[in-house]
């Protein structure tokens, strides 16, 4: 048997820590034993498997990059002991502490404290607009964006006539719609979602559709009410995405289809990565990342993970190769602040500059009539509950 000394227990420490630095949960979890445990506030973790789903959710809300210090480290034997503080985007950790026992190079027991606020979630990270570029978002963005997805989300969904569909995050409603087609008249769509002038736009658009307000967190619906749940660009903006999930497994019958489409990673999006580093180079971190969020679920892993987390192991992820259009860059780029929480951030001096330096970065999108093309792919997550 391996009997560890202080150095041996502060080598497999560090790398510990360095996985977690990282965000690699393959190197964190080859650092337990088959049979760890795992004591937490909430409760006791038996195994790696559900140690694994512990950091999968730690290091969504806690990604690589959030800062972190260490403000003591204490090795005696096989034990260490730390205290560290930390902030992300989503949380604030004033104090927590964590002791590990290293027995034959592995982690066979941890325990876990810590306080822990969650930060107030910015608009531009839930996606909320205000009225007016709800407006923009129906006129420009539906059909530059969004217009081409709902027949494959509804396709994806195997929506059938009679059915009872529910749209979660339906915006201006062009899934909800779509899928009001396909149900015809002896069925029922519902649109929820919780930004009020998205809905406005909806209502007044289409009317026969019931259109509610509220949280994709906390569904207003009996259980297994829905023959279909879709969701379409939405998922990346909630506060709680596995609550949301939850939530839509709850409202779906035996049998029933969840569909659910999120763009794919801003690294295979070109053009959407020019334009974030260009907010970034004008303007900063908070427009940039406001451009960021909604290529936050672009990993397929993550995105396969958080499935598995709620109960849906066997989700199917499929991506698609779609197309964006827009008449010109100054059209691009004003639907992009004018129809989107950037809105709010850039001033009207700053959006002129925006747009003469957007027309010479974005030039290799530009078709030889003048418009602009590019692809923008997508992930439609599929599963029958």
């Amino acid at each position: 048997m391996l009997t560890l000394t202080k150095n041996h227990t502060g080598e497999i420490l560090n790398n510990h820590l360095y996985a977690f630095a990282q965000g690699d949960v393959e190197a964190l979890m080859a650092d337990y034993a088959e049979e760890a445990i795992f004591f937490t506030p909430e409760g006791v973790l038996h195994g790696k498997a559900e140690i694994r789903r512990l950091f999968e959710q730690l290091l969504a809300d806690f990604p690589p990059g959030s800062a972190v210090g260490i403000t003591q480290q204490i090795i005696e034997g096989e034990i260490a002991y730390l205290v560290w503080d930390g902030e992300s985007q989503k949380l604030k950790i004033p104090f927590a502490t964590d002791t590990l026992l290293i027995r034959d190079g592995k982690i066979v027991v941890q325990t876990f404290a810590a306080q822990v606020e969650a930060k107030s979630i910015s608009e531009s990270d839930r996606g909320q607009v205000n009225a007016s570029a709800a407006e923009v978002y129906e006129e420009f963005f539906v059909p530059a964006l969004f217009g081409e997805w709902s027949s494959r989300v509804a396709e994806a969904a195997h929506i059938q006539a009679g059915q009872r569909v529910l749209d979660v995050a339906c915006g201006t409603g062009v899934l909800a719609c779509a899928a009001a087609e396909r149900v015809g008249a002896q069925g029922e769509v519902i649109g929820l979602d919780i930004n009020e002038g998205m809905l406005a736009v909806a209502r007044r658009k289409a009317p026969h559709i019931e259109w509610q307000s509220g949280p994709a967190e906390d569904l207003p619906f009996e259980n297994y009410s829905f023959d279909a749940v879709v969701s379409q660009f939405g998922l990346m903006f909630f506060e709680d995405r596995q609550a949301a999930l939850a939530e839509m497994k709850r409202v779906l019958r035996p049998g029933g289809r969840l569909a659910v489409a999120v763009w794919d990673s801003l690294g295979n999006t070109p053009a959407y990565a020019t334009v974030t580093d260009l907010l970034q180079r004008l303007f900063g971190d908070e427009a940039a990342n406001a451009l960021r969020a909604p290529f936050k679920l672009g990993d397929t892993a993550l995105l396969q993970s958080l499935f598995s987390q709620v109960g849906v192991p066997n989700a199917k992820i499929t991506t698609v190769e779609g197309a964006a259009r827009f008449p010109s860059i100054e059209a691009w780029v004003t639907t992009d602040v004018k129809g989107w929480t950037l809105a709010d951030m850039i001033d009207e001096a700053q959006f002129q500059q925006l747009l003469v330096e957007a027309k010479k970065a974005l030039q290799p999108f530009v078709t030889s009539n003048g418009s602009v093309a590019f692809t923008s792919p997508a992930h439609i997550v599929t599963a029958t509950l």
